[in-house]
């Protein structure tokens, strides 16, 4: 595994394929432009800075939903807890930059840090195999209806708390390519 890859394995695995790499990384990278500068409601209402933020932030995001759901990545993180446990506690970093640098409540930022983490961690670490993918999709139907109907959500991030909790709940916390039978 060359230098690059290592330090890419959080994010991809350690042998994931270049086909992948390149289509999630250019992809989620022309989401996150399309967010901050065609979507009039963010376009209109954000600094560069934050539109920056949103880039930035929508590639590492956008870009996990579908990295989670790639052998390579979800080979590296189903195969070790402590990988898994580094994973969920580097995921503060997202939340904590939308509520510093947007007009966000400590209920959001609460709400989307600590909900899919510890949802993620039951599903992956608390529950048998059998019973996880029941668990995460009822799991992510509650945070979603939740983040939608009660939680006060501003307009520019209404995005990001939905996909942060696809890719955790539903792609990180399942070990999609699972060698339990049906």
């Amino acid at each position: 595994m060359g230098i690059i890859q290592k330090e890419m394995a959080i994010f991809f695995g350690e042998n994931p394929r270049k086909f992948d790499v390149v289509a999630i990384n250019m992809v989620t990278l022309l989401i996150g432009v399309a967010l901050a500068y065609l979507v009039p409601a963010i376009r209109e209402s954000t600094t560069m800075l934050q539109k920056m933020l949103i880039i930035l932030i929508a590639w590492d995001d956008l870009g996990g939903v579908v990295a989670n759901f790639t052998k390579s990545t979800n080979d590296y993180h189903a195969g070790s807890r402590r990988n898994r446990l580094v994973f969920y506690s580097l995921h503060i970093l997202q939340p904590a930059i939308l509520f510093y640098f947007f007009d966000t409540s400590l209920t959001f930022f609460l709400f989307v840090w600590l909900y899919p983490v510890l949802s993620a961690f039951a599903v992956s670490d608390l529950v048998s195999e059998e019973k996880r993918n029941t668990l995460a999709g009822l799991l992510w139907l509650v945070g979603i209806i939740l983040l939608i109907y009660v939680i006060p959500v501003p307009t520019v991030l209404a995005w990001f708390g939905i996909t942060f909790f696809t890719k955790l709940i539903l792609g990180y916390a399942i070990n999609h390519f699972s060698t339990l039978k049906a």
